[in-house]
């Protein structure tokens, strides 16, 4: 399984454009960074969840 990614080839070139003339970087490895970035907070909510389920459940 690769990385999860979005092209940027799919996105309107007024937003890659915005963001290279503001200097903010490679549009390509922002839009990948955010998607990574919040399957990560997606995965640290869901096992948040698992452990408080699991401690209410013992109780």
């Amino acid at each position: 399984m690769g990385r999860p990614g979005i092209f940027a080839a799919d996105e309107p070139k007024s937003d890659r454009l915005l963001v290279e003339a503001n200097g903010c970087g490679n549009y390509q490895t922002l839009i990948n960074d955010a998607l990574v970035a919040h399957i990560q907070q997606q995965s640290m909510l869901d096992a948040v969840r698992q452990v408080v389920r699991e401690e209410l459940a013992a109780r």
